[in-house]
């Protein structure tokens, strides 16, 4: 088998064992970047026959939790109970910030009507310089959250 069927196969040539050349840092090829030489030589620290599993997100894979549970008796349930808990604080945060945004958008609204009501006023009264800023603040004010409503960015 030539060397290049052999490299696309997923071959590898592996060193021989010796008591001195026994580690993963000795498979690796010589163009092997920086970070991966690192890493492999941290894994060589580590010692023979352990073995480093990682995973990301709330919950290891279901592999994992035999392994937990002869471990420690329970853990696997409080995994579980810890990803819920986990999963209940984030629904909870977001339905703050989905509240907050509310009463940001409705105060924003009130404000801008009554600032329209207040320059309704002053003009009716017939004191239209000081009711026409303020009518234009409110008009403006209303202007720009339906065009932040309209563009998608919901608060």
């Amino acid at each position: 088998m030539s060397e290049e069927s052999r490299a696309s196969s997923g071959e590898i040539d592996r060193p021989a064992a010796t008591a001195e050349k026994d580690s993963l840092s000795d498979w690796l090829l010589p163009d092997a970047p920086l970070e991966v030489r690192q890493q492999v030589q941290e894994l060589d620290a580590v010692g023979p026959g352990t073995i480093l599993a990682s995973y990301q997100g709330p919950l290891p894979p279901a592999s994992q939790f035999a392994k937990y549970e002869a471990a420690v008796p329970g853990a696997g349930e409080r995994i579980l109970q810890m990803a819920e808990k986990e999963q209940q604080l984030r629904e909870q945060a977001l339905q703050g910030q989905y509240r907050s945004g509310r009463m940001r958008n409705l105060s924003a609204t009130v404000i801008s009507a009554l600032a329209l009501g207040v320059a309704a006023l002053g003009h009716y009264l017939e004191s239209p310089w000081p009711a026409v800023p303020i009518g234009l603040a409110g008009f403006i004010g209303l202007i720009y959250r339906a065009l932040k409503t309209s563009s998608g960015d919901r608060d």
